[in-house]
C-alpha cells in the first residue's frame, strides 16, 4: 500500500512538472500577443491600455455639460450609458461600439462599465422625470 501511493505521488510530481512548462510557455505566449493587441482605440490619437487602464494621447475632451430639464431620447440614451458606469455614449463606443438598439432607437443593451456584464432596457421610457437631476449630458467643439 505505501508503495503505491509512493509511485503514484511521484508520477504526480513528473505530470504536473512537465504540464507545468507548457503552461508556462503558453502562458508567456498569451501575454505577447495581449501586450500587441492591449490598446483600445478612444478617438484620434487616444489609446486607454488593458493592463492599468491608463490613458495615453491626447483625447477629446468636452467643453460643456449640464443638466437637462425635460426628457428627450438624447437625455434617455445619456441616463442608460451613465447608469451602468459609462460618461457618455461616446466612452461607450470606444469600449464596445455601437450599443445595440430598439427599433424607436432607445439603447437595448449596454455593459457595466466595471465588470462588463450586461444590463438589459425595456423598449419605453426608462428615465423618469425625478431623475433628470441625476443626468449628464455632454458636449464637445
Amino acid at each position: 500500500m505505501e508503495g503505491l501511493s509512493i509511485s503514484a505521488m511521484s508520477v504526480g510530481r513528473r505530470a504536473s512538472s512537465s504540464h507545468g512548462s507548457a503552461l508556462n510557455r503558453n502562458n508567456s505566449l498569451r501575454a505577447s500577443r495581449q501586450s500587441e493587441m492591449s490598446k483600445y482605440k478612444l478617438a484620434e490619437g487616444c489609446y486607454i491600455t488593458e493592463d492599468n487602464n491608463a490613458i495615453e494621447g491626447k483625447c477629446p475632451e468636452p467643453t460643456k455639460m449640464y443638466r437637462p430639464k425635460e426628457w428627450s431620447p438624447e437625455v434617455e440614451d445619456a441616463f442608460r450609458i451613465q447608469q451602468t458606469g459609462w460618461r457618455d455614449i461616446n466612452d461607450y463606443k470606444a469600449k464596445y461600439g455601437e450599443p445595440e438598439r430598439w427599433e424607436n432607437g432607445f439603447v437595448r443593451c449596454t455593459r457595466v462599465k466595471a465588470n462588463g456584464y450586461y444590463t438589459y432596457w425595456r423598449s419605453t421610457r426608462e428615465c423618469e422625470d425625478k431623475y433628470l437631476n441625476k443626468v449628464k449630458v455632454f458636449e464637445y467643439k
